[in-house]
């Protein structure tokens, strides 16, 4: 992220309190987490953290060699070769080949760059072979040689989000040189962006076992944690570590501080404002410290210093969409839903085709009776991400309003058919649908109201 810093945390959706639906405590864990959707909502509220990114970046700055998130505007490929620069012979040869991989990867042609690299690497292995007798010098210079080329061609593949080939490599480097903390480490951001977190929880301590300054490893750890349902105190000790080891870090501050002013104990949301308030101190014009402060003081009901808070960023970065949106969004809260309404429209005017601004005028839209107008945002917010859980949602929201039971169950049906990834949530909330129906034809009513965003 490390342009200005845009990271964002964005849970999913929480119900109202009152909801005994299952729907509702799975969904609540995950915004406890800070899953990747369009906004971080709680009962009415919208609160866009773009600049706090839940994602756990992939970089690991540690070793100079990282792992860069596919929607980075700017491909940045930092390579490992400590093992080459001073081995002469094959290793200055691997050395240059990795320079020019990146050279390649810089100017956005990583498929060449991963040919490069797995070409180098068989000439390297043939190479080797043909050498009779080698030395114990040469073995172990060939093997630092082959597993530095395996690792850097991983982060290519991950790059590529070729995860299988990515972790095979991964698997050779470790093989070559089992001690090289870089490699449990770029491992685990491979089993972490693929949901398996024991597996990335499980690579990252090797990763710490080997090299424990490693930092970004050590707050990958902490996400995995914060990400693992009721396991929230590993990942609250995880990023106090990070903090003491580098009190000018600011993730784990957000990552914490957002967590921590969701919790119910006084203490933990005590807590939230100190860190927020101390972030504020460490970076006041950084947006991931204006972001976590106004969404703790939010989240705490202080919505006038929130707001004026929000209000001094904006002008700052007048053209910060996210600014403009969690403005709106304390806008809405106070009752100022035509000022809200502006706001949204202002960021609509700088980029008509983010998500995150058609969601919340579609939100407002509703709630200011004008649903078609709100339902035709919808529709083609879906046609555009078929697989973003949260529209669906919202859409099924007003069609539930409208008593359009039937079209949410086809619609909800025809995308579990086509979208396996996100077919178990709309199986769960396609249960709240037929509740809600249910409650329609015999007159009853439900004080759990919908999903909220």
């Amino acid at each position: 992220m490390q342009r200005i810093s845009r990271f964002c945390i964005k849970p999913q959706f929480i119900f109202a309190a009152s909801s005994k639906q299952a729907f509702a405590q799975q969904h609540l864990s995950r915004a406890a987490t800070f899953k990747v959707s369009c906004a971080a909502l709680s009962n009415n509220n919208f609160l866009n953290n773009n600049s706090i990114k839940r994602h756990y970046a992939l970089r690991n700055t540690d070793n100079e060699e990282y792992l860069e998130e596919p929607d980075e505007e700017i491909m940045s490929l930092s390579f490992d070769e400590q093992h080459l620069n001073d081995q002469g012979g094959s290793g200055t040869t691997a050395s240059a080949v990795i320079t020019h991989a990146r050279k390649l990867a810089q100017e956005g042609q990583i498929d060449k760059a991963i040919q490069l690299l797995t070409r180098h690497i068989d000439v390297e292995k043939k190479m080797h072979q043909t050498v009779e007798n080698p030395s114990e010098d040469d073995v172990k210079h060939n093997k630092k040689t082959l597993a530095t080329l395996f690792n850097n061609l991983g982060v290519l593949c991950e790059n590529k989000q070729r995860f299988d080939m990515a972790t095979k490599a991964f698997m050779e480097s470790m093989a070559l040189n089992p001690n090289d903390a870089a490699v449990y480490g770029n491992l685990g951001v491979i089993f972490h962006r693929t949901g398996r977190l024991e597996a990335a929880i499980s690579m990252y301590k090797k990763a710490l076992h080997y090299d424990n300054t490693l930092l970004m490893t050590r707050y990958r750890l902490g996400r995995c944690y914060l990400e693992q349902e009721n396991n929230f105190q590993d990942a609250k000790k995880v990023f106090l570590e990070c903090i003491s080891l580098d009190p000018k870090f600011l993730r784990p501050y957000a990552d914490l501080a957002t967590t921590l002013c969701q919790m119910h104990p006084e203490d933990d949301k005590q807590l939230a404002l100190k860190l927020s308030e101390d972030l504020l101190k460490i970076a006041p014009n950084d947006p991931i410290s204006i972001h976590t402060r106004s969404f703790v003081l939010i989240k705490l009901g202080r919505t006038s210093e929130a707001s004026l808070l929000l209000e001094q960023a904006q002008a700052m970065f007048p053209d910060d969409i996210d600014f403009l949106l969690n403005i709106a969004v304390v806008k809405e809260q106070t009752g100022d839903k035509k000022g809200a309404l502006a706001m949204v429209h202002r960021a609509f005017e700088l980029d008509d085709t983010n998500p995150d601004t058609l969601f919340l005028l579609a939100r407002l839209l509703d709630a200011n009776g004008r649903t078609s107008e709100a339902e035709h945002i919808l529709t083609q917010m879906l046609q555009a991400q078929p697989e973003n859980l949260m529209f669906y949602v919202a859409l099924m929201n007003i069609w539930i309003d409208k008593g359009k039971f039937d079209a949410a169950f086809a619609m909800l049906d025809e995308a579990s058919r086509k979208y396996p990834k996100i077919k178990e949530d709309l199986t769960i909330y396609k249960q709240y649908v037929v509740a809600k129906k249910s409650e329609a034809m015999h007159g009853g009513s439900s004080s759990s109201g919908h999903p909220k965003f």
